[in-house]
């Protein structure tokens, strides 16, 4: 696959959008932007 270093940037990108996607699913209340 990778080395860790890349793992762990793939997780800082992943961070992000699974935080949005939770924050949607639970009404957008915990996500700063609006539900699509």
């Amino acid at each position: 696959m990778g080395s860790v270093s890349d793992l762990g940037d793939v997780f800082k990108a992943l961070v992000p959008v699974l935080g949005d996607l939770l924050g949607n699913l639970a009404g957008g209340s915990l996500s700063p932007v609006e539900p699509k």
